[in-house]
């Protein structure tokens, strides 16, 4: 199985080409979903239901109908505002994948419309400090014009050392969130399941 992830389509459509080569059976399609990570999660499906007789245009029928649960780039408009909820959980790689996920998808967008929200790590137990301050580097590196916003206590001095607002809760978050986003801003919100970083959602009750 050759999985081979093509990039945006149109909007927020993107493709994915599947080969079955000891078949000779290739196979293109669009799904809502970016990121090389998700087309390399596609070839682990169509290869698990190869495995199990699937004919490869049953497995795309399948794939293209995939929704990915709640809170996983998890993408909304509210006022000309678009939010993108990823606060399912987070550790050092899927922070990096749902920031490069996030490029991706907003690669048409001005960069300084781009809100990244970042949430202390809590499956890092114990606590890494160096996890969270390669963390910082690294966003500040990825998105230059973006606007960065960390939220929890683990974040707070690598943050800090480096000019990004920072507060210690969401709910502490919110009221400054609301203030400085605009129609035509895309915000993420990424972080720990237990950082609640949905509650900054406009439409959330906290």
């Amino acid at each position: 199985m050759v999985v081979t992830y093509l990039g945006r389509t149109a909007g927020e459509v993107f493709s994915v080409a599947l080969e079955w080569r000891h078949a000779g059976v290739r196979r293109q399609f669009d799904w809502p979903h970016c990121g090389k990570y998700q087309a390399l999660n596609a070839g682990a499906a169509a290869g698990a239901g190869t495995a199990v007789g699937l004919d490869p245009d049953a497995i795309v029928r399948g794939l293209r109908a995939c929704q990915m649960p709640k809170m996983r780039m998890e993408t909304r408009e509210r006022d000309g505002i678009h939010w993108v909820n990823d606060a399912y959980n987070a550790n050092p790689d899927s922070m990096r994948v749902g920031i490069e996920c996030f490029t991706e998808l907003t690669d048409r967008v001005p960069a300084e419309k781009r809100v990244v929200v970042l949430g202390d790590m809590l499956e890092l137990e114990p606590y890494d400090a160096a996890e969270h301050e390669s963390l910082v580097a690294w966003a500040v590196e990825a998105l230059p014009a973006a606007r960065l916003i960390a939220v929890g206590t683990r974040l707070e001095k690598p943050a800090a050392r480096r000019g990004i607002r920072a507060f210690p809760t969401a709910a502490a978050a919110r009221q400054y969130l609301a203030g400085c986003v605009k129609p035509g801003d895309w915000v993420l919100l990424k972080g720990s399941r237990g950082m609640r970083l949905e509650t900054m959602l406009p439409w959330a009750t906290a």
